[in-house]
C-alpha cells in the first residue's frame, strides 16, 4: 500500500540547511539548565544498548512528501531498518542489523524489548524482488538476539508466515508475544463454517484488511487470535497487572476514533479503558487520536496524542490518568470528585496538533527509560519552515509559513525540560522507534480460561438490566416496579427481547469483486447476521449464550421486534466459556462512556438481602441476594436436563415470549412467538425463503431447541423481502373489508370485482400497469414493488429502490407515466437573469414569461436508521391502518428486523452478484 501524498508540501530544499541550523540549536539545548553529554552521563541509560529504525523521509516519485496515516498500518516506506548502538550516546558507534533483508526497498518498525532486556522483536518487510508485481511481501515478525547476534524470523514456516501481515509485536510475561495481524486465523475459520471461504476481514473504511491482536509462542507456534473487532487493533503493551492496553479503531456505524483498550494475554475481559470521548483535546480542539501506548506505573499511561494524517508522522506526548479515569472529564466510579483532568501533556512544550508548523517541533515516537527519573527517549524534531528553497527555523511570526521536511533525531527528555541529543538527525532521514534494551520489572502473568464443558464455541452475555442507561435508572417508573408482576403486565414493558447481531467481514476485490449496490441504501452499517434473540426479564436484566470469536452487538427490541435501543456502536466479544457482565445500556447521545468496568455503579441491587424470591413471583423461582431475574432463572434451567435449550440459556431464532414468573395463583401474561415457519413464503416457497438455515429452526411446538452457535440470520432482499412483495395472497372474511377499500380509486384494482377467495399481493396495486397489465397506471402510494430492475439503479429491483429513496411524483399523461410537474409561479429566466418566454425572449412583462416547473418529491416510506423510523411503512399495518393484516406479524417482524440492522439488499457479499 502505498501512502499519501500531502497536497502542497515542498519537494525538496533547505535539508543541508536545517541540519545546519539544527547543529546550532542543539549547542544551545544542550546546555539548557547546565546539562552537557559528560556531566549528565547516567550509567543507568548509557550502558544499555540503543535500538532504532531510521529510513528515508517517505517521497513519491515526483519527490513530493508523504505523510502516514494511521488507519493504515500495512503501509511502508522504502528504505527502513533497525540500527543497534551498544551505548545510548552521540559517540557511540551504529550498525545496521537488517540490511541483508531489507535491501533497498524493505522496512522496519515496532521494535519491543524482552523483559530481561537481551531481545528485541519488531516488525520486517523484506526486499521485494520485483516491486512492479502486485505480489508484495508481508510484514513478518523478527527477533534479535543481543547476546548471539542472531537475527530469525519467529515464524520459521514461509506458509504460515505469508498468511498475514504481521507487526507490533510485545514480549509477554510468560516469553510469549502478542502483536497484531492481518492473519485473522480464527474469524477464517469460522468463516469455513458458515460456508463462505477463508478470507482476511477488510477495515470498516473497507480500505485494507483489519489487523487484531494475536498471540503465539516465541517459536512462532500456536498462533491464536485473542480480539474480532472490524477495523484495527494496534499498538499492545502489557500493564503491570498483566492485561494488554492496546490502541482499537472504533469505526462502527459513523465512530471513527482510536483509543485504549485493555484485554487479557487468553482475550479475556476485553473493555474500554481511555479516550472514547475525548478526542477533541488537541491543539484548537482539534481531533486527535491515542496512540503508541506505554504503562508507567500507578496506574499511568503515556500515548502519542496526533490526528490520523497532516503532522508529518508527529504528535504531542500525553500523560493518562488510567486507573481513575475513563475520560478526560470522565473519573470511573470510585473516583468521583476528582477535580483535575484525566490527562495532561506529558512535557512542558505546547506541541501543536493542528495540521502546518508546530512552534515546539513534533514527536513521533518515545520510550520511557524506566529508571525511575521520568526520563524519556524521544523522536524529537524541531520546527523548520519552507522560505523559498530553504527550511528556516520557525518563529512566533512566520508559523504561517508551509510546514518544511521534519528532522526528526534521537532526544533524552527530562522531566525539568532540557534535552539531550542521542541521535542527531540527518537531512532526508527519520529516527524513530527507539527503544533502550534494559531489563523491567516483570508483569503479573495472568492465568488463562479454560472453557467448561459443552462451551468450547459459545460465551455468556450477562446484563443486569437494559434500563440501566449510563447509571441511571430509565425505567418508568423504576426497575423496581417493571419487575413486580402484580405490578406491571408484560404489555406495559418496553424492552421485551434482546437481538444478538454479528458483523461481516468484508473480502476485498481480489477475494471476491461486488458492486456497492449490494450494499443497499447505505454503507454505514456494511453487512449483519443476527444470531438470535434472548427475552428480557421484567427487571431489564438477560442472560444467555452467544457465539465465542466473533464481533457481536447488541440491540433492545419491544414485543413487536422492532429495536427501540440505539445501535450498539462498539463490537462486543467472548471467548470460549467467558461470562461477559455488564450494568446496562448506552446513550450513543451521551457525552459519557460506559464500555468500562468502573465507568458506573450498576442501578439494578437484584434481588433484596431478604428475600429469597422477587416479590409476587413464581416461588420456584427462587434467587440469592443480588442475583437478576435473568440469573435465576439461567441457574435453574441449566439445572434441568429437560430443558437444556431453552431459550434462558441460548438464544432462539424465533422470536418467543413465555410468563415464566408471574405467581401461579394469578393469570400469566399470555404468550407469542413469531416464527419463520409462520411466513407465507416458507408454505409456497420452502426453506429458502427463510432466512435461516433450517436446522435451527425450532421444532414445532418448541421455541428454543436447535440453536448452535454457528446459526446466522442473513437477510437478503431479493431471497427473503421481495417474495413477500410477491407472494400471492387470499381475500378471506377478515381481510375483505381493508382490500375493497384499498381497491377504491385504483386502477390496479376494481372493487366491484373483489371478493371472497380472490388472489392478490402487494404487487396488485403497487405496479404501474392497470389490473390487465395492458395499460400503464400509477403504482398505488406512488410505490412500485415490481421485481424488475429499477431505472435508477440496475443492480436494485424498484421493489427495493421505491422504498429507500425519494423519487417523482408520477401521473398519467396521454397513457403513459410521467413525473408530474407543478408551476412554481417564478420566471425562467437567461444567463442575465433577465424573464423570458417559452421561446427565450426577453419580455418586459414578468406576467408574459414562461414560468418554471418542478417535479413533486415523494419521501421514501422506509429508513436505514430502522422500523421505528419506518413509521411511513409499518403505521400502514397497525390496527385501524390502511393495510391492517395484510402482512402477518411473522411478515412484520422480518420486515422489522432487516431495517433495524440497516435494510441492505445482501448481507452476504457471496450472495451479491460477482464483477
Amino acid at each position: 500500500m502505498e501512502l499519501r501524498t500531502m497536497p502542497g508540501q515542498n519537494k525538496i530544499g533547505g535539508g543541508a540547511l536545517a541540519v545546519a541550523l539544527l547543529s546550532a540549536l542543539l549547542q544551545g539545548l544542550t546546555g539548557c539548565g547546565g546539562a552537557s553529554e559528560s556531566a549528565t552521563a547516567d550509567p543507568a541509560v548509557i550502558d544499555y544498548p540503543l535500538v532504532y529504525v531510521k529510513r528515508p523521509l517517505p517521497r513519491d516519485d515526483d519527490g513530493n512528501r508523504i505523510d502516514l496515516d494511521v488507519r493504515e498500518p500495512a503501509a511502508h516506506g522504502p528504505g527502513g531498518d533497525l540500527y543497534v548502538r551498544d551505548r545510548a550516546k552521540v559517540s557511540a558507534a551504529e550498525r545496521n542489523i537488517t540490511a541483508s533483508l531489507t535491501g533497498t526497498n524493505g522496512d522496519v518498525k515496532d521494535p519491543a524489548v524482552s523483559w530481561d532486556g537481551r531481545r528485541i522483536a519488531f516488525a520486517l518487510r523484506e526486499e521485494d524482488p520485483n516491486p512492479d508485481d502486485d505480489e508484495e511481501p508481508a510484514w513478518d515478525i523478527y527477533e534479535y538476539d543481543l547476546d548471539s547476534g542472531r537475527l530469525s524470523r519467529i515464524i520459521p514456516d514461509d506458509t504460515t508466515a505469508a498468511e498475514g501481515d504481521d507487526i507490533a509485536p510485545t514480549y509477554l510475561p510468560d516469553g510469549r508475544i502478542v502483536f497484531a495481524s492481518t492473519r485473522q486465523r480464527t474469524t477464517g475459520a469460522i468463516q469455513l463454517v458458515e460456508n463462505k471461504p477463508q478470507y482476511p476481514g477488510l477495515d470498516e473504511d473497507r480500505n485494507e484488511p483489519a489487523f487484531v491482536l494475536h498471540v503465539m509462542d516465541p517459536d512462532g507456534s500456536n498462533i491464536d487470535q485473542i480480539t474480532f473487532n472490524q477495523s484495527h487493533d494496534l499498538d499492545p503493551a502489557v500493564l503491570a497487572d498483566g492485561r494488554i492496553v492496546f490502541v482499537r479503531w472504533d469505526n462502527m456505524g459513523g465512530r471513527d476514533g482510536m483509543h485504549l483498550y485493555t484485554v487479557r494475554p487468553d482475550g479475556t475481559g476485553l473493555q474500554l479503558l481511555y479516550g472514547a470521548r475525548s478526542h477533541e483535546t488537541g491543539s484548537g480542539d482539534t481531533d486527535v487520536q491515542f496512540l503508541s501506548p506505554r504503562p508507567v506505573g500507578n496506574g499511568r499511561v503515556l500515548a502519542l496524542l496526533r490526528p490520523f494524517a497532516g503532522t508529518d508522522f508527529g504528535g504531542d506526548l500525553v500523560e493518562v490518568e488510567a486507573g481513575s479515569f475513563v475520560e478526560v472529564d470522565q473519573p470511573t466510579w470510585p473516583n468521583q470528585g476528582l477535580t483535575y483532568a484525566g490527562q495532561a501533556p506529558a512535557t512542558d512544550k505546547s506541541v501543536s496538533t493542528e495540521p502546518g508548523a508546530s512552534y515546539y517541533g513534533r514527536f513521533s515516537s518515545y520510550y520511557p527509560l524506566y529508571d525511575g527519573t521520568d526520563r524519556m527517549l524521544v523522536s524529537w524534531s524541531a520546527c523548520f519552515v519552507q522560505s523559498g528553497n530553504n527550511a528556516v527555523p520557525c518563529t512566533r511570526d512566520n508559523l504561517d509559513q508551509p510546514a518544511a521536511a521534519p528532522l526528526y533525531g534521537l532526544w533524552i527528555l527530562s522531566p525539568e525540560g532540557t534535552q539531550l541529543p542521542v541521535v542527531p538527525p540527518e537531512a532526508g532521514w527519520m529516527i524513530t522507534d527507539a527503544v533502550v534494551a534494559r531489563d523491567r520489572p516483570y508483569p503479573a502473568s495472568l492465568s488463562e480460561l479454560t472453557p467448561p464443558v459443552g462451551m468450547d464455541d459459545v460465551g455468556v452475555i450477562d446484563i443486569r438490566s437494559v434500563y440501566d442507561v449510563d447509571g441511571v435508572d430509565t425505567a418508568n417508573p423504576d426497575i423496581d416496579t417493571l419487575a413486580d408482576p402484580a405490578a406491571t403486565d408484560a404489555a406495559d414493558r418496553p424492552a421485551h427481547f434482546l437481538r444478538i447481531v454479528k458483523a461481516v467481514p468484508i473480502p476485498d476485490d481480489e477475494v471476491y469483486d461486488f458492486d456497492n449496490a449490494a450494499y443497499g441504501r447505505s454503507t454505514n452499517q456494511l453487512m449483519r447476521e443476527i444470531i438470535g434473540y434472548a427475552p428480557v426479564e421484567p427487571d431489564g436484566s438477560v442472560k444467555v449464550q452467544v457465539p465465542a470469536n466473533v464481533p457481536l452487538a447488541l440491540s433492545v427490541v419491544d414485543s413487536r421486534g422492532r429495536r427501540i435501543s440505539d445501535r450498539h456502536r462498539a463490537w462486543l466479544q467472548v471467548r470460549p466459556g467467558e461470562t461477559l457482565s455488564c450494568n446496562g445500556c448506552h446513550d450513543s447521545g451521551s457525552d459519557v462512556s460506559h464500555g468500562r468496568d468502573e465507568a458506573f455503579q450498576p442501578v439494578h441491587d437484584g434481588l433484596a438481602q431478604t428475600d429469597v424470591n422477587y416479590p409476587n413471583t413464581d416461588p420456584n423461582l427462587f434467587g440469592s441476594p443480588g442475583e437478576t431475574m435473568a440469573q435465576i432463572a439461567y441457574t435453574q434451567v441449566q439445572g434441568d436436563a429437560d430443558a437444556v435449550n431453552d431459550e434462558r440459556i441460548q438464544p432462539s431464532v424465533d422470536v418467543y415470549f413465555e410468563d415464566i414468573w408471574t405467581d401461579p395463583n394469578d393469570t400469566p401474561d399470555m404468550a407469542y412467538r413469531y416464527s419463520y415457519r409462520d411466513l407465507g413464503t416458507y408454505a409456497t416457497i420452502g426453506p429458502d425463503a427463510v432466512p435461516v438455515a433450517e436446522r435451527c429452526l425450532p421444532n414445532p411446538g418448541n421455541a428454543w431447541s436447535n440453536w448452535a452457535a454457528d446459526c446466522r440470520i442473513v437477510i437478503n432482499f431479493t431471497d427473503h423481502i421481495q417474495p413477500l412483495w410477491d407472494l400471492e395472497r387470499t381475500v378471506d372474511a377478515t381481510n375483505l373489508p381493508v382490500v375493497q377499500s384499498l381497491a377504491t380509486g385504483i386502477d390496479q384494482l376494481d372493487e366491484m370485482t373483489v371478493a371472497e377467495g380472490d388472489p392478490f399481493s402487494c404487487t396488485t396495486c403497487h405496479r404501474p400497469t392497470d389490473a390487465a397489465g395492458a395499460a400503464q397506471a400509477v403504482p398505488a402510494g406512488q410505490l412500485n414493488l415490481m421485481p424488475n430492475a429499477s431505472d435508477q439503479e440496475a443492480a436494485h429491483l424498484y421493489g427495493y429502490r421505491e422504498l429507500f429513496f425519494q423519487d417523482n411524483e408520477q401521473e398519467l399523461s396521454g397513457g403513459s407515466l410521467v413525473d408530474r410537474l407543478v408551476d412554481t409561479g417564478e420566471c425562467q429566466t437567461n444567463a442575465d437573469g433577465e424573464p423570458v418566454d417559452d421561446m427565450g425572449n426577453v419580455v418586459d412583462d414578468p406576467a408574459d414569461c414562461a414560468t418554471i416547473m418542478e417535479t413533486v418529491p415523494v419521501q421514501p416510506v422506509m429508513s436505514v436508521n430502522g422500523a421505528l423510523a419506518s413509521d411511513g411503512f409499518f403505521d400502514l399495518f397497525e390496527a385501524g391502518g390502511s393495510h391492517e393484516g395484510l402482512l402477518t406479524p411473522a411478515e412484520l417482524r422480518l420486515v422489522a428486523e432487516w431495517v433495524d440492522i440497516g435494510g441492505q439488499y445482501y448481507n452476504n457479499p457471496f450472495d451479491a452478484p460477482e464483477q
